[in-house]
């Protein structure tokens, strides 16, 4: 019979009804405070440095380009177009003040230009200037469609801004690779003696897209989207053989100048835009981009809960012991990934250095002690703490985020704004305050004490570019012109709170709560708060609905006629992969979006119990040495072989230890022959079993690197269609021995052999892990099934390998 793959896609609305150590009212004094603080910076910005693109906040006067002394590269983000009032324009509408708000865009409609004789940085200008025209744009137009009174003059002005500017930074397009120049002249585009400066870094190159594919969908001219992709296929393409990327590259040769790989400074939002550009427009190339790169990264430049920069070619060297602070922004992008328990890893060992030095330093040395002890008022600590905060409704997090503000006021404030630190060690001040102080750092801090309710905005409508600018995901439905890009037109990111949700049942290895509890208090010392409860909106039962989930039949118009009525998109995209997904907004009646949301919750329940009662397992017999003869259960694989098509030579061998052990990269010891024991973390567990496969092992067998206490025995999916040799799961405690024995140098053989469920209390085989499966990736549920009563879900199974 013909296996359907299904792959849902749904939405649950969060109810900011929760219980918290800090009260609602605690919430609404902190979320005014944030609002306080913003406009303390704005106001003093408006008094004493408008029309200027920054302010100096302990000279209270503005920061215009080429009138002081240049203070080098950092100067190529000024051009003389009053860049902190554009790249705070859709900060005002998230804070509520629309009158401000408009009166803002007429200042800048009217008294901002773009055509001064100046060469800038075309990645700042892209993410601070054409991203908060962009920003402001969107928010301007549905604000007006939505009646806002203070908004019905505007007419698309800062949209023909925007294209103004776009066509100013065309010209750093023209390379022989693709890849964008580092500088263009606003006036006279790019001249001979930019040409010549060919260096570019592989953030300033890959993150373009947004604002650019944004630029192009908005104006239905797909020209800014076609470069700006050109640009970033050819860093994609230059990927070492380890999947990671350099910090620097030439534009003209593709030869990569600085080889040094990590998450931070010249590398970092490249990755934030190889997954956003998957949710902004859809188009699944740059998830799978994503999922490699991601993977690489927890492979090679994770050591331990810190991101190291290593040599792209070479990961196993270190190319810096140091924190990068803009690396700061990897949890929340994790979060947006779906990996919780790393991000709340990770941030728990940014949060000690945080906690030690106020804010955090521009580079710590993982050895103790400071590299770089500046600090800028950088956002993306306060913005990992948001997403986390979002992810996971942990108190915990809006402690972080209060003692920020607190660290603000007390530290940073001065009479005309805030300042940065020259020295954190002695919380010496510069005269500086960038823009992105009032475009990401104060809206993370307020949206982070903010319920959905407090908004006049619905944040979830909106994807935030990597300067915090609001671009709205119903661009996926709008056609991009481009030959060959693929979009979604139904993707929502109103699964956040669902995607979430904690089993309260779940060992701390799946909870980030009960994690950060017990990372915070034995390995840091700090203090937890009360913890506070996730809920989500219940589903209701009694929900009469008109077509069950056990009958659907995707050829049936009149099913199909039903599901579209509440809101629920079908797409076959083959034989073996049908796409469901519900999104609200499509739903022809709100009662009909309500029952919409109730199939699709029986559809994965439907699934789930079908499962339960459809599952085998595989046993691993070991038949030498003798004294460790054994029966094992193991978890099955959903891809590769059907182990009763294989004679007993393909399903019996020698074990051998792969290198690397978690065979995430080409195994590079000999396993030819034999059965590869490979060990869990860092990528998919497809992709070990291929690179074992590889390599020439007969078989894989992957063990859990948790302690048994704390793990369960898992099935094991993903795609893996060309996998052709056998493989299985088995948890640490059973492979222990086995270890042991191949570490002093005894022979072990096992086998494979097929047997029926056998389940206890250490042996679930449908373990409901909260894992990374970064083939689900936006909230995607797999489920493998017959049509109708032969459907076996895959949903919660760990899908695949979670990384570290």
């Amino acid at each position: 019979m013909l296996f359907l793959r299904w792959l849902i896609l749904w939405a649950l609305v969060c109810n900011s009804s929760l219980t918290e150590a800090l009260p609602r009212e605690e919430k609404t004094r902190l979320r005014n405070e944030a609002k306080s603080m913003f406009f303390h910076a704005y106001d003093n910005y408006m008094k004493h440095a408008y029309p200027a693109d920054e302010l100096k906040p302990l000279s209270c006067s503005g920061r215009y380009r080429g009138r002081e002394a240049s203070r080098g590269d950092v100067d190529d983000a000024l051009g003389n177009f009053a860049m902190t009032l554009v790249d705070a324009l859709d900060t005002l509408p998230v804070l509520g003040a629309m009158d401000e708000f408009s009166k803002a865009i007429n200042l800048v409609i009217n008294e901002v230009s773009f055509g001064s004789d100046l060469v800038v940085s075309v990645f700042e200008t892209n993410i601070r200037v054409l991203g908060g025209l962009l920003g402001a744009h969107v928010l301007a137009s549905s604000l007006k469609l939505n009646g806002e009174a203070s908004l019905a003059w505007y007419d698309d002005q800062l949209l023909y801004q925007a294209r103004d500017l776009g066509d100013r930074l065309l010209p750093a397009f023209n390379s022989p690779t693709g890849i964008p120049y580092a500088r263009v002249n606003l006036k006279y585009g790019l001249t001979e003696s930019l040409k010549s400066m060919t260096t570019t870094c592989t953030a300033c190159g890959g993150s373009m897209l947004l604002e650019f594919a944004a630029l192009s969908r908005l104006l239905g001219n797909s020209t800014y989207e076609i470069v700006a992709r050109k640009g970033m296929d050819a860093i994609w393409q230059r990927r070492s053989p380890h999947l990671l990327v350099g910090t620097t590259i030439d534009v003209t040769t593709g030869e990569w100048k600085e080889q040094d790989s990590g998450v931070g400074a010249g590398i970092d939002s490249y990755y934030e835009y190889c997954l956003k550009a998957y949710v902004l427009l859809g188009d699944a190339e740059y998830l799978d981009r994503f999922k490699k790169h991601y993977a690489a990264v927890m492979a090679n430049v994770r050591r331990g809960n810190s991101l190291l920069d290593v040599h792209m070619y070479n990961p196993q060297n270190l190319a810096q012991h140091f924190i990068d602070a803009l690396s700061a922004f990897w949890p929340g992008l994790q979060v947006l990934a779906g990996d919780i328990t790393a991000a709340v890893e990770l941030f728990a060992d940014l949060e000690r250095i945080v906690t030690q030095y106020k804010f955090m330093p521009e580079a710590y040395n993982v050895d103790g002690g400071t590299v770089w002890p500046h600090h800028f008022l950088r956002p993306e600590f306060a913005e990992s703490t948001y997403f986390l905060y979002q992810a996971t409704r942990d108190d915990h997090y809006l402690e972080v985020g209060k003692s920020i503000l607190e660290n603000y006021k007390q530290y940073a404030r001065v009479d005309c704004g805030y300042a940065a630190f020259s020295d954190l060690r002695t919380m010496s001040h510069e005269d500086r305050m960038d823009s992105f102080v009032l475009s990401e750092t104060f809206k993370y801090l307020y949206l982070m004490f903010s319920d959905k309710e407090d908004l006049p905005i619905n944040m979830e409508n909106y994807v935030f570019s990597t300067e915090a600018h609001l671009l709205p995901v119903s661009l996926s439905r709008k056609s991009s012109g481009v030959p060959g890009a693929m979009s979604n037109a139904d993707f929502t990111l109103d699964d956040v709170c669902r995607r979430f949700t904690k089993n309260p049942d779940l060992p701390h290895r799946y909870s980030p709560r009960l994690y950060a509890h017990q990372l915070n208090n034995q390995k840091h010392g700090f203090h937890r708060p009360k913890s506070g409860r996730s809920q989500c909106r219940s589903i209701p039962r009694d929900v009469p609905l008109r077509l069950l989930p056990e009958n659907l039949d995707v050829s049936n118009e009149e099913h199909i006629t039903m599901l579209k009525e509440m809101g629920i998109s079908v797409t076959v995209q083959n034989r073996q992969q049908v796409q469901l997904v519900h999104n609200s907004a499509l739903a022809s009646t709100p009662a009909l979006s309500g029952e919409g949301l109730v199939f699709m919750q029986r559809l994965v329940e439907h699934n789930a119990k079908l499962q339960a009662a459809a599952v085998d397992s595989i046993h691993i017999k070991v038949f030498k040495p003798s004294h460790l003869a054994q029966v094992l259960v193991a978890g099955t694989a959903h891809f590769g072989p059907d182990i009763d098509s294989l004679t007993s030579s393909q399903l019996e061998g020698d074990l051998v230890l792969p290198d690397p052990p978690t065979a995430c990269t080409p195994i590079i010891n000999e396993v030819s022959g034999r059965i590869a024991l490979v060990q869990r973390g860092a990528c998919m567990f497809v992709d070990k079993v291929l690179h074992a496969e590889l390599a020439g092992a007969k078989a894989a067998i992957i063990y859990d690197s948790e302690d048994s206490s704390v793990a369960k025995l898992v099935s094991m999916t993903g795609n893996g269609s060309t996998v052709a040799i056998p493989s299985a799961f088995l948890l640490r405690e059973h492979v222990t021995s086995l270890l042991d024995a191949l570490v002093e140098g005894t022979d072990v053989t096992v086998g494979f052999e097929r047997a029926p469920v056998t389940k206890s209390e250490n042996e679930d085989v449908s373990a409901n892990e909260e894992v990374f499966d970064p083939d689900n990736v936006n909230n995607s549920a797999d489920a493998e099934s017959l049509p109708a009563e032969s459907a076996k879900s895959e949903s919660n199974q760990g899908g695949n390998d979670d990384p570290g």
